[in-house]
Formats: structure tokens, C-alpha cells, sequence
């Protein structure tokens, strides 16, 4: 690929991009998106951080790549916009929306399971033990059955997580 004009980071030209745009060849087409592959991995390592110790980046690069090629292939580079402009926000959307279809905890759930904990180690400290259940349902507001569904609902979903895992590595 010629790089004589104006070139990103990345490595790929205005010239490129005119060329696979006169030409779209899968050749060049792969090129192109072989150089930008360091981008996906940066989108992907930004946003590592929002998910569990136990993601592993690979995973989410690979999810992040499904999103710089949608990018690649509805990107104008005649708008006048770099291409990881356009394409860093959609990378990380891919990411985000992967992984929010992944998880089993509504975000209510997962909002009270937060609470849950905060207010167990709030509660903690203040007694010096753990605090019982009617004492943490007291302090939330919430019934105790309300109390009891909300731990439920996040036990299984620890519970499905680690069965769907080991299906997965073929343990179980």
C-alpha cells in the first residue's frame, strides 16, 4: 500500500483508502484491516476494567473486531473523519452490547446486588460481625423475602456462570 500521503497512526493512508475505495479488493480489504488490529486492542484494553477479573482480553478483542469491521465497511473517509474516529466508539459499543447480552443479571438486580454488599460491609464494621439477614433487610428497606430473591437471583447466576464455563473448557 502506497503511503505517501497524509497517514495515521495505524499506518494506512488517505491514498489507501482512496485505492480500496476505486478498488475494494478482499486483498487490500485485509490489509487495511490488519493494521488496525492495534486499535481494537486498545478499545478492548480501555474497557477491560468494567468487566470481571475473570474476562480475559482476548475475549473481548475478539468481540471488539466483529465492531472495527462493521466500522471498516460503513466508514466514509471522504466525510473528512479519521477512520479510528468513527471507529473507536463502535468497537467499544460491540464490546459493551456483547457482553451486556451475555449477562444474566438484569441491571436491577445487579444494582441491589451492589447494595447488598456495600451495606453487609457498612454493617460489618459497625457491629464488628457479620450482620444478620433480618439486620441487613432492616437497613436496606427491604423485606426479608426481598432480601432472600435478590441473594437467589445471584447465586444462580454464579451458579449458571460457572457450569456454562466448564461446558465450555469441555469439563462438564
Amino acid at each position: 500500500m502506497n503511503s505517501t500521503a497524509c497517514t495515521d497512526r495505524w499506518g494506512v493512508s488517505t491514498q489507501d483508502w482512496e485505492l480500496y475505495q476505486q478498488n475494494p479488493t478482499p486483498e487490500l480489504r485485509e490489509q487495511m484491516l490488519t493494521k488496525y488490529v492495534p486499535l481494537v486492542r486498545s478499545a478492548a484494553a480501555k474497557v477491560k476494567g468494567r468487566f470481571p477479573n475473570t474476562t480475559e482480553l482476548d475475549d473481548l478483542i475478539s468481540t471488539g473486531a466483529i465492531g472495527m469491521v462493521e466500522a471498516f465497511d460503513k466508514f466514509e473517509p471522504n466525510r473528512g473523519f479519521q477512520f479510528e474516529t468513527y471507529a473507536r466508539p463502535r468497537i467499544k459499543g460491540a464490546i459493551l452490547d456483547e457482553w451486556r447480552v451475555r449477562s444474566r443479571v438484569s441491571r436491577t438486580t445487579k444494582k441491589k446486588s451492589q447494595e447488598i454488599k456495600i451495606a453487609t460491609a457498612l454493617l460489618s464494621n459497625k457491629f464488628g460481625r457479620r450482620p444478620e439477614r433480618m439486620e441487613l433487610a432492616a437497613h436496606l428497606g427491604y423485606i426479608p423475602e426481598e432480601l432472600d430473591r435478590v441473594l437467589r437471583v445471584n447465586d444462580n447466576t454464579v451458579f449458571t456462570s460457572i457450569v456454562k464455563e466448564m461446558s465450555i473448557d469441555g469439563e462438564g
